[in-house]
């Protein structure tokens, strides 16, 4: 395990892709490491997102366990590996609340539609 410096706040692209090439390999320490250092950032993902906490840790633990398991499938860009993975990684998050709202109940029944006479009669 690393010390206090994570490899999210040192930019170190060589430690990031290192990372990312034992996790690929199943590797539990850099699974382990991956969650050490990213997990914080994730859960402040649905925190801000004004999810109850216990929501917010959830999503952030099916967050993580999803890019455990895909991380073969990310695909670097050019410009800058952990740009890249961080991008990746957020767009699973996202993808992961907006499914999460999609299934939820609506608070408040949708109103019913206007007869024809009325709706024509507002426009």
């Amino acid at each position: 395990m690393r010390d206090d410096t994570t490899l999210a706040d040192n930019g170190a692209e060589s430690d990031i892709e290192g990372l990312i090439c034992r996790m690929v390999s199943r590797e539990s320490e850099a699974i382990d490491e991956f969650i050490h250092t990213y997990a914080h950032r994730v859960r402040a993902y649905f925190f801000k997102r004004g999810l109850r906490t216990d929501i917010a840790e959830d999503l952030a633990i099916d967050c993580l366990a999803e890019i455990a398991i895909n991380v073969s499938h990310f695909q670097p860009r050019k410009a800058s590996f952990r740009a890249s993975f961080e991008a990746w990684m957020f767009t699973i998050a996202r993808n992961l609340w907006v499914n999460w709202i999609r299934d939820q109940e609506p608070t408040a029944p949708l109103p019913q539609a206007l007869p024809e006479e009325e709706y024509c009669a507002i426009i």
